[in-house]
């Protein structure tokens, strides 16, 4: 299989203090399901994902780092 990626979209805090009905994170399926404790992921993990990415042969990088609601 042959494909490209364009940009990784990185999620680097589930941490949220607010509860918005909309957010996935407070649905039922999620807490049933996949929910997991409040996190940060740690930064070696982080270092990994982006040297991986970098050695990708692909013609355009985007690297996003991405927060699920308010991380403060």
């Amino acid at each position: 299989m042959n494909f490209s990626l364009n940009s990784v979209i990185i999620e680097l805090t589930n941490q949220c203090n607010l509860n918005c009905k909309m957010c996935i994170r407070y649905s039922e399926y999620y807490k049933k399901y996949k929910g997991t404790a409040p996190a940060y992921m740690p930064i070696d993990l982080v270092r990994n994902i982006i040297d991986q990415y970098s050695n990708m042969n692909t013609n355009s990088k985007h690297i996003v780092p991405q927060f699920q609601g308010e991380s403060l």
